[in-house]
């Protein structure tokens, strides 16, 4: 990824924060708080329509009705300190990146991402996601269990997020691909 790209990333996700609670914010108030200017402010907003999030547009105002969830790095690692945590903004697909990083360093891993534009699910099916409105992520587990009990780890691993976060809201649904 090139530098204008990453660039583009983080003026995408400074917006992102900046919207997350749900309320209305001046357009003037976002440029400086994100210190864009409103040529890259317009291409960050039509680039996270055009994946998947809602943020209105009205009276030079922006909203993201009903706020958003942006994964926080430094708050993942301290509450899971036991795995190497990786934030991404935007991926293809968590599960090829953590695949990847496993060739690499060979060690317990946790990747989470925003925007995910090419996920795949269980036997070949495709994994969409509502940018900002779901926990987009995979895990990596290395040696840790029988193989023949691989397949029913991401079950149950579903069912216990599910029933953790069903603690503070009963509107929580889990989606199998």
């Amino acid at each position: 990824m090139g530098k204008k790209d990453k660039a583009f990333e983080k003026s995408c996700e400074a917006i992102l924060r900046i919207l997350s609670d749900g309320e209305s914010v001046e357009i003037d108030e976002i440029l400086i708080r994100a210190n864009l200017s409103v040529s890259s402010f317009n291409k960050c907003i039509s680039y996270m329509n055009s994946v998947g999030f809602c943020i209105e547009e009205r009276n030079n105002t922006v909203t993201t009705p009903g706020g958003l969830y942006i994964p926080d790095e430094k708050e993942i690692r301290k509450k899971i300190q036991s795995l190497f945590v990786e934030y991404k903004w935007r991926v293809e697909s968590t599960n090829n990146c953590i695949l990847n990083h496993q060739k690499i360093f060979n060690s317990d891993s946790f990747l989470i991402c925003t925007v995910q534009t090419d996920g795949r699910g269980r036997r070949g099916r495709k994994w969409i996601g509502v940018p900002g409105r779901s926990l987009l992520f995979s895990i990596s587990l290395i040696n840790k269990f029988a193989s023949e009990n691989s397949s029913l780890i991401s079950l149950v691993v579903g069912v216990a997020v599910l029933r953790t976060l069903r603690k503070f809201s009963n509107d929580i649904l889990i989606k199998w691909p």
